[in-house]
């Protein structure tokens, strides 16, 4: 139990065009990022992260999914520091 902050490592690794890789990533069933499209946001080799604060409770844990909307979703790394 807890408040963490969650950080998200993205980069799009391939040349594709926007639209070809679309995903939403979700903590412990709470979507933080809807419909990602690295190529469309970033391009090609482009790192960005993203952060967020999470809160838990009840022993619940933390549970972080990728949902492939188009294509398959990409996640270069993932750091979790409690607050």
């Amino acid at each position: 139990e807890g408040t963490y902050e969650v950080t998200l490592n993205l980069i799009e690794p391939e040349k594709i065009k926007a639209g070809e890789r679309v995903f939403d990533v979700s903590v412990n069933n709470q979507t933080l990022i809807n419909n990602m499209d690295l190529t469309a946001d970033y391009g090609f080799c482009q790192a960005t992260s993203k952060s967020f604060i999470v809160t838990t409770k009840n022993s619940e844990g933390l549970t972080i999914s990728s949902i492939a909307k188009k294509g398959k979703p990409v996640i270069s790394g993932i750091s979790v520091e409690k607050k």
